[in-house]
């Protein structure tokens, strides 16, 4: 009960400030924040506390392959942005999602194939995205903008881990790094702000995804080995320092 009431507080906040930071430094930011493994980390650290260190691990071994579907997603909803509707495109790219991460679950790749795969998935996808800066606009949110935000991020967090034992490592795994933030950001900023804001949001999201990278090879290769808490902390910091330097970038852009 005391984790899934941190579910219901972390997840929240952590939508709230991802949200903040995206109207304040532009859609590019909030993406970038939003791709960290600011909830798949969570997930791992809630897994490891209520199923062990050993499925964690195994977990987040398969969450690795899941990165090579997020880099589909993310190309397929800004390819298809301007030619289709918003729903249409946030239709099409979950469907690329999941049928591709079906596919790659049933090649039972090795670590090391998913891994690199992963990397070349986030590399080709950042060659492919447009780093336009969206148009500067003024704009009035709803009321219930927000709620809608963290009510969609939320519900997609406790589903994954409620659903866990159930699941099991394997697709536990495989749905945790689904960014429960990113997705409800890009689409609020595609409808609020045109597809040139959900592109740059995109794009953020596959920089962050470097760091997703890192902070599941720490945590895959640690658990069992060291202490979890010294396995996660290294497993932030590291996702964090690859990170850093795209965010230091884009602090220079105007905010939304």
């Amino acid at each position: 009960m005391q984790l899934v009431l941190i579910k219901l507080f972390l997840t929240p906040l952590l939508m709230v400030a991802v949200s903040w930071s995206a109207r304040r430094w532009g859609p590019g930011v909030g993406g970038l924040l939003a791709g960290l493994p600011l909830t798949s980390g969570p997930i791992s650290i809630y897994l490891c506390v209520e199923q062990g260190p050993g499925f964690a691990a195994a977990a987040a071994s398969n969450s690795l392959l899941s990165l090579t579907p997020m880099a589909l997603f993310s190309i397929v909803y800004s390819q298809s942005a301007d030619l289709l509707p918003m729903a249409f495109s946030a239709l099409a790219s979950s469907g690329a999602f999941l049928l591709s991460l079906y596919v790659l679950q049933r090649a039972a790749l090795s670590f090391g194939s998913a891994w690199i795969m992963g990397f070349l998935a986030i590399s080709i996808g950042l060659i492919i995205a447009p780093n336009k800066v969206p148009p500067k606009l003024q704009i009035r949110y709803p009321r219930w903008d927000l709620p809608a935000r963290i009510f969609s991020a939320t519900a997609m967090v406790l589903i994954i881990t409620l659903s866990a034992s159930v699941f099991g490592p394997e697709w536990s795994g495989l749905l945790s790094p689904i960014p429960v933030l990113a997705w409800p950001l890009c689409v609020f900023v595609h409808h609020q702000q045109g597809s040139d804001g959900a592109r740059a949001v995109l794009r953020g999201i596959l920089e962050g995804a470097y760091g997703v990278l890192i902070f599941y090879t720490i945590v895959a290769g640690g658990l069992g080995f060291l202490p979890s808490f010294l396995v996660y902390a290294a497993a932030i910091f590291a996702s964090l320092i690859v990170s850093l330097p795209w965010l230091k970038g884009k602090l220079v852009l105007p905010a939304e």
